[in-house]
């Protein structure tokens, strides 16, 4: 008869081969319908084009609508096809310099870095064990958060630390922004759940769900302390190591 450490090991790898193949669905069926959804988009665009002038408002505003919709699918399928990714592309886990994967990340949003003018302040960052690729996502999404969630006409602020707390690291992302009611704060962390109207901010939702993925990954924990209209702070820790 099996022991009770035989069933639990069993269980595990029953778990960890669950996980393994819903992160192989969720990459074939997001990675699959990408492309008709891209086709959707371009001859909409391109049947708009060609016949300028030659519908009537009402036709016109049907494509435009039929555009706009296609370009949020085809989104929304990008950003699961990366969540799909943080499973299906794992780097190896190493000693990583945590400031190289902030300048890293910080260069990729240059253009809006320049464009919003914002102050980003950077302290001192540790060495941990990470995967490089991922965490350099990790301060990408949190740094993108703090830019794009800002009242009109302000200049974003950011400001990024971090501390050794016991056995963590313990990081902090702060901004400047519009904040995030309290009653749906617990929701933030969850993939497509999004703490704005749809119209007011541009994205889908994916920022914060592969940013905590990526921090479960590592061992570590997230969270967000905020106030509507005072900003928000990211915290997130991931293990010291040896």
């Amino acid at each position: 008869m099996p022991s009770l450490e035989d069933k639990l090991a069993a269980t595990e790898l029953e778990l960890e081969e669950l996980r393994q193949e819903y992160a192989n669905f969720a990459y074939i069926v997001s990675h699959d319908l990408s492309a008709p959804m891209r086709h959707i988009d371009g001859f909409t665009d391109l049947i708009l084009k060609d016949n300028f002038g030659r519908f009537d408002e009402k036709t016109e505003k049907h494509f435009k609508y039929l555009r706009d919709a296609a370009e949020k699918a085809a989104a929304i399928m990008s950003g699961l096809l990366e969540y799909s990714r943080l499973e299906t592309r794992k780097g190896k886990i190493e000693p990583v310099l945590c400031e190289e994967c902030i300048s890293e990340a910080l260069w990729k949003l240059d253009d809006l870095v320049r464009s919003s003018g914002a102050d980003i302040d950077v302290g001192d960052m540790p060495e941990v064990n990470a995967d490089a690729g991922q965490l350099t996502k990790l301060f990408f999404h949190l740094v993108q958060n703090a830019l794009r969630y800002q009242p009109e006409n302000s200049t974003p602020i950011i400001k990024v630390r971090s501390q050794q707390v016991g056995d963590f690291w313990e990081f902090t992302v702060k901004d400047n922004g519009i904040g995030i009611r309290e009653t749906l704060q617990p929701e933030i962390f969850t993939i497509l759940r999004r703490a704005v109207p749809p119209d007011d901010y541009p994205g889908i939702g994916m920022g914060l769900a592969l940013a905590s993925k990526i921090v479960k990954r590592h061992g570590g924990r997230i969270w967000a302390k905020s106030d509507l209209g005072q900003g928000t702070t990211v915290h997130f820790t991931l293990p010291r190591g040896s």
